[in-house]
């Protein structure tokens, strides 16, 4: 099996203490060669536990992306808003990519990063590391149950999600007849409590990111 090699940009919590993982418990599978991050001491401490040299190690995504291939592909791990142009560059590269979720708060960009991928003929994958853990496949399982008892009963399933209070509603509405059955999901506004709840959450995820950076 070949060594796949990586560019890492943006060495956080994420792209530096989570994927690039990989690379120490299986060096002979996968090996990280550069690193982008603006940080000097992420930069150097990421640079130290993978052996990256100096020359390797940059500042800027634009430093890194302006050299020619360095590796198989580019971890994009930098914050929400910035992974379009490093992603757009990587794929114009020649790198496969694996962007941190969600690829982009702009729908416009997530369309034209799909569309950059197909035009170089590049894998694209985004980092849903919750996609099969035991709580989304029960909710799967969940959905496909109301979506059966809809079809039994001839009734459009209309479900609620709360994220804050982890609830889940469902109604069974009368469908007009010849009108095509579909499945509505509506995301509950979180109220006040709910929303005091989700900013601590944030605050110790912040917090958790600082003491990783230490």
């Amino acid at each position: 099996m070949k060594k796949v090699t990586s560019i890492v940009i943006g060495a956080g919590l994420r792209g530096g203490h989570v994927y690039s993982q990989y690379a120490l418990d299986h060096p002979d599978e996968f090996q990280v060669v550069a690193v982008a991050e603006p940080d000097k001491e992420r930069r150097e401490s990421f640079a130290k536990r993978h052996n990256i040299p100096e020359e390797l190690c940059f500042e800027s995504y634009e430093e890194l992306l302006g050299k020619e291939k360095l590796a198989d592909c580019a971890m994009i791990c930098t914050m929400d808003r910035m992974h379009y142009e490093p992603t757009i560059m990587a794929l114009k590269k020649g790198y496969h990519v694996l962007c941190e979720k969600p690829m982009s708060p702009d729908k416009k960009e997530i369309i034209e990063m799909g569309e950059m991928a197909k035009k170089y003929d590049r894998i694209l994958s985004v980092c849903h590391v919750l996609r099969y853990s035991p709580f989304f496949s029960k909710l799967k399982e969940l959905l496909e149950e109301i979506e059966r008892a809809g079809r039994e009963k001839n009734k459009q399933p209309q479900i609620s999600l709360n994220w804050a209070q982890a609830v889940l509603r469902v109604e069974y509405q009368e469908l007009p007849e010849g009108m095509i059955r579909e499945t509505k999901v509506v995301m509950e506004d979180a109220n006040e409590g709910e929303r005091e709840i989700i900013g601590n959450r944030e605050k110790h995820r912040k917090c958790v990111e600082s003491r990783a950076k230490e």
